[in-house]
């Protein structure tokens, strides 16, 4: 940019100074990473320069870093063309879980004075299995006289193998489970689908029925909440009868007219 002071009135002069508009900017603008205890993570981002003039001594600091974790990074380059880009990679290791959610920031810098900070949030999972499941919640209508089918998920998301897991429902005759029970072991990471039927018999009672279902290892465990309707599709007939004041004190109760 070039810019001049005129006094009013004058519509042009030459340029008396000249300055850049310098920036950077980050794709995506934040990560979020989950590391298993003992083991490493890396997540990247894209850096782009904003402006037409190139960035040199390009520079990432990590700063904030909690005491059980490790981490690195790594430019591709550390010279940034005009309207360019480049990946920044990111290496954390977690030495224990003594500090489960923690962040930190990587500092860019370039030898023409751009800043810019990259925040980082981290999840530790501790060496033990964790459960969680998708929903979380059960909702639906079930017809009486009929099966309704259900299905969730239930994933571990700790960082050690679950074991055995058995789908513990309530004891009522129309609440089954129709897959494999008890499930497989889930290692760190994986999912298994678990299938209900919901089957009421005609004389079951209408309205809401609520409770929860389990899912447990012999060191972990999860609850989901369920609220199941039970409906009829059964007709049933309405008689509407329209009266006004002549219908009780007129003689011969006339209904109401029209």
């Amino acid at each position: 940019y070039t810019v001049s002071a005129v006094s009013p009135g004058i519509i042009s002069a030459p340029p008396q100074d000249q300055f850049n508009i310098l920036g950077m900017s980050l794709s995506p603008a934040s990560l979020a990473l989950s590391v298993t205890e003992g083991g490493s993570v890396a997540g990247s981002v894209s850096l782009q320069n904003l402006s037409e003039v190139p960035l040199t001594g390009l520079t990432a600091t990590v700063n904030g870093l909690a005491a059980n974790l490790t981490a690195s990074t790594s430019l591709n380059t550390n010279y940034l063309a005009g309207q360019g880009t480049l990946t920044l990679s990111c290496n954390v290791t977690a030495i224990d879980a003594s500090i489960r959610q923690s962040a930190f920031t990587i500092h860019l810098a370039t030898a023409e004075g751009v800043v810019l900070d990259l925040p980082v949030g981290i999840s530790v999972n501790p060496l033990v299995p964790r459960l969680v499941t998708t929903p979380a919640q059960l909702r639906a209508s079930m017809l009486v006289g009929a099966q309704t089918i259900m299905q969730f998920e239930v994933i571990n998301v700790g960082g050690a193998p679950s074991g055995p897991l058995t789908v513990s429902v309530p004891a009522v005759p129309w609440f089954s489970v129709a897959s494999v029970n008890p499930l497989p072991s889930l290692a760190p990471g994986q999912s298994n689908l678990v299938t209900l039927v919901l089957a009421p018999g005609t004389n079951l009672a209408l309205g809401p029925y609520t409770g929860n279902l389990a899912v447990n290892g012999s060191s972990t465990g999860v609850q989901i909440p369920f609220a199941f309707d039970a409906v009829s599709d059964a007709h049933g007939a309405l008689l509407v009868q329209s009266v006004d004041e002549f219908t009780f004190f007129a003689a011969g109760a006339p209904p109401l007219a029209n």
